[in-house]
């Protein structure tokens, strides 16, 4: 299953459907793009600034994430020249219809890359542009989720 950073920080750091994609989520392959190396750590410190997570806590966290790469619970794929050139080409094929932001596109590009199951996410945009590219959704729809 490909994740998207977003749902790497609710298995991380406590959201209202953490526990919800915590059941879902376990016991399946996990993978990401390297991409989500800053974006993980720049909503921890989004997290810290706002007071939901303390400095100590964004830190353990953060080990905890690095820690699920080195343990190889979490594989990390290669954030290169070729992704970002096939991000780029799923822009324009997704305009005007799916008005993706680029670090999105290199999330979708890289999941369909490197195929591992369903690819994981809750961004609108991000779930449409996937579509297109013939990825399956999971969950295969956003009211699935409960907050738990």
């Amino acid at each position: 299953m490909y994740l998207d950073s977003a749902i790497i920080v609710k298995l991380l750091v406590h959201e209202e459907d953490s526990a919800w994609f915590d059941k879902n989520v376990a016991g399946h392959e996990l993978s990401s793009s390297e991409l989500s190396l800053a974006e993980v750590r720049s909503t921890l410190l989004i997290k810290e600034r706002t007071k939901q997570i303390s400095a100590n806590q964004r830190k353990s966290v953060f080990a905890r994430f690095e820690s699920m790469h080195e343990e190889k619970v979490l594989r990390l794929h290669p954030l290169n020249l070729h992704v970002l050139e096939r991000a780029s080409g799923l822009l324009i094929g997704c305009h005007p219809r799916v008005a993706l932001r680029s670090l999105d596109a290199i999330h979708v590009e890289t999941a369909l890359m490197h195929p591992r199951g369903m690819f994981c996410a809750t961004d609108g945009q991000m779930r449409a542009a996937a579509g297109r590219v013939g990825l399956s959704c999971f969950p295969e729809n956003i009211s699935q989720i409960v907050n738990q």
